[in-house]
C-alpha cells in the first residue's frame, strides 16, 4: 500500500468513525428508552466514551471489509452478524444472567439491544459503500476456504473450546476482577445462584459456542496469513466487544469498569487467538495441530 492509499484509507476510515457516532447517538436516542442516564458531571467522559468507541468499531469493521474476500450484501450481513454477536449478543446474554444480581431488570434488555442493532444494520451497508467493497473482485482468490472439516473434528475442538473458555473466563476472573472489592460487594460477593457452578459453567460452555459462531464469517471470508486472523479475532473479542466499558454508565462504578475491562480485553484477546488456530482449518493430527506437521 503506498502512501496515496494509505492517506485515503485513513480518511475513510475517519468519515466511518464520524458516521457511526452520529448513527450510534441517533438509535441511542431513539430506541434506549428506559435506560437510567449517568450523572450530568460525567456527560463530558460519556461523549469521550462514545468517541472512542466509533473509532475502535469502525476500525475493526474496516479491516474486517478490506481484507475479506467477499463483497456486497454478502460482505455487509457477514460483518454485521459478527459484529453484532461480538458487541451485543455476547454482552447481553450475560446481562440476562446477571441482571438480577445486579438489579438490571429483563425489561431493560431491548433498549440495551435495539439500538447497537440499528446503529450496525445502518452502518455496514453504508460501510461497504464508502471502502468500495460493493462490486466483485476483478481478480482470482487463490486462498483456500476456511473452517472446513469433518464433524467429529469439529466436536472435539468445540470440546476443547469450551474447556479453555472456562479456564481462562474463572482464571481471569477470579484474578483481575475479583481482586476488586467494589465488584465483588456489586455482586454480592458471589452469593447470588447465579454464581453456582452447577449453573455458570453449562452457561460459560453456551457463550464458548457462541464466540466461535460469531468469528466464523470473519475466519471464512479474511484474506490473510494465520497470524493475521489470529490477531484480528482477538482484536474483535477484546476490544469489539469491551471497549463499551469507556463509557460510564450507571450500573459500574469507574473502578468496576477498569477492571472488567482488563479482564475481559485480555482473556478474550489470548482466547480470539486460540479459536482462529483451532478451527481456521482441519488439523490432521496433534502434530499438525502444534505446527510439528504440515504448515498452517
Amino acid at each position: 500500500m503506498n502512501i496515496k492509499s494509505t492517506v485515503i484509507l485513513g480518511l475513510k476510515v475517519l468519515a466511518l468513525t464520524i458516521l457511526y457516532l452520529i448513527i450510534s447517538m441517533i438509535s441511542g436516542g431513539l430506541l434506549a428508552s428506559g435506560v437510567p442516564q449517568p450523572p450530568e458531571d460525567q456527560m463530558n467522559a460519556v461523549f469521550l466514551g462514545l468517541i472512542l468507541v466509533a473509532v475502535t468499531e469502525s476500525t475493526i469493521v474496516t479491516i474486517i471489509m478490506v481484507r475479506s474476500r467477499w463483497r456486497g450484501w454478502r460482505l455487509a450481513l457477514a460483518t454485521g452478524f459478527s459484529m453484532f454477536g461480538v458487541m451485543q449478543v455476547m454482552t447481553q446474554v450475560e446481562t440476562a444472567y446477571f441482571g438480577p444480581a445486579l438489579g438490571i431488570p429483563y425489561s431493560m434488555l431491548p433498549a440495551l439491544i435495539l439500538p447497537d442493532l440499528a446503529t450496525i444494520a445502518v452502518f455496514t451497508p453504508l460501510a461497504v459503500l464508502i471502502l468500495g467493497k460493493r462490486h466483485a473482485p476483478d481478480e482470482v482468490d487463490e486462498q483456500p476456504q476456511r473452517a472446513i472439516m469433518p464433524r467429529k473434528q469439529w466436536a472435539v475442538k468445540l470440546v476443547a473450546i469450551a474447556t479453555i473458555y472456562c479456564v481462562l473466563y474463572f482464571g481471569f476472573g477470579f484474578v483481575i476482577a475479583w481482586t476488586n472489592p467494589e465488584l465483588r460487594a456489586a455482586y454480592g460477593g458471589g452469593a447470588d445462584p447465579a454464581f453456582s457452578l452447577y449453573r455458570l459453567v453449562p452457561f460459560q460452555i453456551f457463550r464458548s459456542a457462541l464466540w466461535v459462531l460469531f468469528a466464523l464469517p470473519v475466519i471464512r471470508g479474511t484474506r490473510a496469513t494465520t497470524w493475521q486472523l489470529a490477531l484480528l479475532v482477538g482484536f474483535l473479542y477484546s476490544l469489539g466487544m469491551n471497549i463499551t466499558l469507556a463509557i460510564p454508565n450507571p450500573f459500574f462504578t469507574d473502578s468496576m469498569r477498569l477492571s472488567h475491562f482488563i479482564e475481559t480485553a485480555s482473556s478474550n484477546f489470548i482466547f480470539g487467538l486460540i479459536v482462529t488456530w483451532l478451527v481456521h482449518r482441519e488439523h490432521s493430527s496433534l502434530r499438525d495441530l502444534f505446527g510439528i506437521g504440515r504448515a498452517a
